[in-house]
């Protein structure tokens, strides 16, 4: 992975996270780092899977990789908001 494709995939995770702050969820430091954590990973892996999917070489692949963080970011948002969620009405 090119080092600018791993700083804009962090850079469109953290943005993701930030958006994802709307959404009532845990407020405070601990939200705050729970989102930027899991909308930074999420693009990193995606980016990465892209690997695995879109073929290497060409020029001009950074905006296919990109798209996979900003959907990977998006998925995992969901996902613990969707796990935080289910454990608060559960308790």
């Amino acid at each position: 992975m090119h080092s600018d494709t791993l700083i804009a995939s962090m850079a469109i995770g953290a943005a993701a996270a930030l958006a994802g702050m709307i959404l009532p969820f845990r407020r405070g430091a601990t939200g705050i780092a729970v989102n930027l954590l899991a909308g930074i990973l999420g693009a990193l892996l995606a980016a990465l899977l892209s690997f695995a999917v879109l073929p290497s070489g060409r020029q001009g692949e950074t905006p296919g990789r990109l798209l996979f963080a900003a959907l990977g970011a998006l998925a995992t948002l969901g996902a613990v908001h969707a796990w935080a969620g289910r454990r608060a009405t559960s308790h």
